[in-house]
């Protein structure tokens, strides 16, 4: 007997799926905000997949809301499509209209409340032009046009080669006989003591008279040779000058991030002179983030709760979730003692191990206590003044956390080099444009802390050494011969271009 289907089923199947229209159109809506940061970021993401498991998430929660509107839609399917994604589109360029983060918090509802009255007006204007077909056509070739452009310039840079810096040929390298432990740890944007004292307000001196106590040598004169952090660890992990006013880069990140992480100078004579590598990264900073095929042993970071990184919160304040705060997963000198210790049995002697601490740049993390908040507090819910306090407090806890991982570490290692360094100085002084700086204020960025336990015959050179000179002086030691040092240089990008480098004075000042 010959059976039928429902006129009404098939249609109900029909309507249960979005119109090819509306999928079209509402996957390059929500991929396109994906794809731009993507292009944007695209050297400092070192998990494109976590982007892609995102957008993916993001869409299929946008088609589902699709099928329901156009299930309920009474004006056309397609008109509907052009609703869901005005509404998706404010949603995921949020931050293009609104700051999530305002210094004054109270302004956080009257923001959420504007973008709501401004969505709701973009939907009813959204459904007034969708009853226009020529009009959604039009949308929607614009829409994938704005996706095509981003995602092409990604292809291409997938297929370029790999512009890391090469390395050079040390030679020959004879086995020293002593080869002592080398620590380093970086305290991000921890200011040189004569700065802290002058433009911070902060005596740094107790700080300063422990590691002394603790046969460190201190400088008081010591520069950075860039004001950016990933610029200055390059330069002090490849032993010179990695870009000067005439270096043509396009992109920094795809050329210094490696250098930073393990594909450097310093790190291959290490491995020539037999030692293993540790790396401990920068907290949530994404391109920090520790491989394993450059190093021995990766660093545990602290994980709070429910922590993200990076990633996650720079994707979250392209909308208005960006207005929450979120844990962060971080590291103190503490915790990397701790991560060395339970490195044990992975990590051979002699080693060389390398801890970014990201304090006490912003986000602030200590308490006034120095207890260590989950959820950090972001500089830009700050005054000036409110930053200036957090950062003295910052100061204080990491310098108390530094000593105790000193002291640690020369409970069980006493004949260990340790290096703890900043990458820069400092940044509140700088008000005026570049051409009217003060000596001071050229200083403030410049001027990096420096302090260094070495064998007592290789400290000569220390007071006074850039950065750029670390290393240079710690394989001389090892190595037992006299380093060769290079002059100190500056360089700065004026007016936040990246692709223009100036040589400044020593001290930063312009020339």
């Amino acid at each position: 007997m010959a059976t039928c289907t429902p006129v009404g089923n098939e249609q109900g199947r029909v309507r249960a799926l979005p119109s090819a229209y509306g999928l079209v159109l509402v996957t390059a809506i929500v991929l396109q905000p994906f794809v731009a940061f993507g292009e944007a970021n695209r050297s400092q993401i070192t998990q494109p997949a976590r982007v892609v498991l995102y957008a993916t998430i993001t869409l299929a929660l946008s088609l589902l809301v699709l099928v329901v509107v156009q299930q309920r839609a009474s004006s056309g399917r397609d008109r509907a499509a052009v609703v869901v994604g005005a509404v998706a589109a404010s949603f995921l360029h949020f931050s293009a209209l609104f700051d999530s983060n305002p210094r004054d918090e109270s302004k956080l509802a009257v923001v959420l409340l504007v973008w709501v009255l401004l969505t709701a007006g973009l939907g009813r204007v959204a459904h007034l032009v969708g009853a226009n077909p020529n009009v959604r056509l039009a949308l929607l070739l614009f829409v994938i046009a704005l996706t095509a452009l981003p995602a092409a310039s990604l292809v291409a840079h997938a297929v370029e080669d790999d512009p890391a810096m090469a390395l050079a040929d040390p030679g020959p390298l004879a086995t020293p006989a002593q080869r002592p432990n080398v620590y380093w740890i970086v305290l991000d944007a921890f200011a040189r003591p004569d700065a802290m004292d002058e433009l911070i307000g902060l005596d740094p001196s107790p700080f300063v008279a422990s590691l002394e106590r603790d046969d460190f040598e201190v400088s008081r004169t010591s520069f950075s040779s860039y004001w950016e952090t990933h610029m200055s660890l390059a330069s002090t992990l490849q032993m010179d000058y990695v870009r000067q006013a005439t270096t043509e880069i396009i992109d920094e990140f795809d050329a210094f991030g490696p250098v930073v992480v393990g594909q450097n100078e310093t790190l291959a004579r290490f491995r020539r002179l037999g030692y293993h590598l540790a790396y401990g990264p920068a907290g949530f900073v994404e391109w920090s983030a520790c491989r394993e095929d450059l190093v021995d042993v990766c660093l545990p970071l602290v994980r709070p709760p429910r922590a993200v990184g990076e990633l996650e919160e720079s994707l979250l304040d392209l909308t208005p979730l960006g207005v929450l705060s979120l844990p962060t997963a971080y590291s103190t000198p503490r915790s990397f003692v701790d991560g060395l210790t339970e490195a044990g049995a992975q990590l051979e002697r002699p080693f060389f191990a390398f801890q970014h601490v990201l304090s006490p740049h912003w986000p602030y993390r200590y308490r006034a206590d120095c207890s260590a908040r989950d959820v950090p507090v972001d500089d830009r819910r700050l005054t000036l003044e409110e930053q200036l306090d957090e950062y003295r407090t910052q100061v204080r806890c990491v310098a108390a956390d530094t000593q105790e991982a000193v002291t640690r570490i020369l409970e069980v290692d006493p004949s260990a080099i340790i290096i703890i360094q900043s990458d820069h100085g400092s940044r509140f002084h700088w008000p005026t444009p570049r051409s009217e700086w003060t000596t001071l204020q050229a200083q403030e960025r410049f001027a990096a802390f420096n302090a260094m336990r070495l064998p007592q015959p290789c400290r000569d050179g220390v007071e006074g050494a850039p950065l750029v000179n670390t290393f240079r002086i710690v394989f001389a030691c090892i190595e037992g011969r006299s380093p060769d040092l290079l002059e100190h240089r500056a360089f700065e990008h004026p007016n936040d271009d990246h692709g223009v480098y100036e040589e400044v004075d020593p001290v930063g000042a312009p020339r």
